[in-house]
């Protein structure tokens, strides 16, 4: 994982307890006693990451395979908070008083879009995959996450998160 985040720019920042739900994401078994990145796999990461040239369906595949790296279907809310809080504030990932506030900012869009479980409780990661495919979120979406430059108009005064 060291070498791979000092080879792919978009890695280097990443808070550490995210690099494997990244690299597990495009295939490496991290569950190994000596994981290893093929090229293929480093080349998939830099193509989805870096450069952006990945297919609508890698891409989907990829970050449903990162929010659910379990296959559960069913994620815990504070599960998807706490990776989307690491995953936009990178490698120096501070507690403060709001710890979640980007992170509310997207779970609040993902029940606009009704990506979650009726109690609001899980993200459904089934009805995630349909709305990416069908374009009701913008796949870029988590690119933009993963760069840290997307915030997505949200209902600022629902605070129910």
């Amino acid at each position: 994982a060291e070498t791979l985040s000092k080879y792919t720019r978009l890695l280097s920042d990443k808070h550490p307890d995210i690099i494997p739900k990244i690299l597990k994401g495009v295939g490496v078994d991290i569950g190994s006693k000596d994981p290893r990145v093929n090229l293929r796999s480093f080349l998939n990461l830099n193509s989805i990451l870096d450069f952006g040239t990945a297919s609508k369906s890698e891409l989907i595949q990829f970050w449903t395979r990162i929010l659910d790296p379990d296959n559960i279907m069913n994620v815990e809310k504070f599960q998807v908070m706490d990776f989307l809080e690491k995953l936009s504030k990178g490698r120096f990932t501070r507690s403060n008083n709001d710890e979640f506030s980007y992170a509310k900012d997207v779970w609040k869009f993902f029940i606009s879009k009704e990506v979650v479980t009726p109690k609001g409780d899980k993200l459904d990661i089934h009805k995630l995959r349909a709305s990416l495919e069908k374009g009701s979120i913008d796949i870029k979406i988590f690119g933009d996450i993963f760069k840290s430059g997307f915030n997505p108009s949200l209902n600022k005064d629902d605070d129910s998160c």
